[in-house]
């Protein structure tokens, strides 16, 4: 399998960690909240989809290894954060690959820069009323947390994530359980974003290729005939469950993928 590499890229924001390896037509792949570009290791995944072309994964400004920006940003920002890190690369053209905040990212990305965009493809786009979001962003567990000295809002924080490890072996927990600390209580500030950014409005301005999938075992995915109508030319589908991303089975997200991008 092809070796993927880690280096960083600086932008204005700060220095961005991205994973990245194989040849061809390049694909950005762009994770959820709490995440970062190590989930796409999952399974082999990011290996077996570099096989067959030029893989780039970063970690999202202010998530995983890339620094903390110095304020609070809108999905406008990461989008421009994220083609500063595309340009840097020298890709003057690729393929996005978004898992719900990575999809709401790809999807302002395609509408304000479309001359960076080949295809535009959403593992489950996040999709919520007005009341939904505003609702959201006042749940105290998506507030920022108080570091103790004991340490025990560790174990707080630990408990408040179990409804969605639901599956997960004991290390793949560990392992998401770190990257959910590295960004300290600024974590949910991507969160935050999402739920001041109405995605209905910015759908029937995408003007490249676009294909919205959803494992089934994503909420999302209720939403899928909503893009399809807001986009027309946009195909649909949804995938086998498994552990990628938000529950993709790797083998069939790489076989989709490539069939969809090569």
């Amino acid at each position: 399998m092809a070796a993927i590499r880690r280096r960083y890229v600086s932008t204005s924001l700060g220095q961005v960690l991205i994973r990245a390896g194989g040849s061809g037509r390049p694909v950005v792949l762009l994770h959820n909240t709490y995440l970062s570009s190590q989930r796409f290791l999952q399974d082999g995944f990011l290996e077996k989809l570099a096989d067959e072309m030029a893989v780039v994964a970063p970690d999202a400004i202010g998530q995983g290894h890339s620094d903390l920006p110095p304020r609070a940003l809108e999905v406008e920002d990461f989008a421009a954060n994220l083609a500063e890190v595309v340009r840097a690369l020298g890709i003057e053209r690729a393929s996005f690959v978004g898992s719900h905040t990575g999809a709401t990212i790809a999807l302002e990305l395609a509408v304000r820069q479309p001359d960076l965009v080949d295809r535009l493809v959403f593992l489950g786009l996040p999709m919520w009323t007005a009341d939904q979001r505003a609702e959201r962003s006042q749940l105290d567990r998506f507030k920022p947390w108080t570091l103790t000295h004991d340490g025990s809002y560790l174990r707080a924080l630990w408990q408040a994530r179990l409804p969605i490890t639901h599956g997960l072996t004991p290390l793949e927990m560990h392992e998401q359980f770190l990257e959910f600390l590295e960004p300290g209580p600024r974590v949910h500030e991507p969160l935050h974003a999402l739920f001041r950014y109405e995605p209905r409005d910015r759908l029937p301005l995408v003007r490249v290729p676009t294909f919205a999938l959803a494992s089934e075992n994503d909420p999302f995915k209720e939403h899928l005939a909503e893009i399809s109508a807001a986009i027309p030319s946009a195909e649909i589908g949804t995938l086998p469950a498994g552990t990628v991303m938000h529950a993709f089975d790797a083998n069939a997200l790489v076989d989709r993928l490539v069939q969809i991008l090569r």
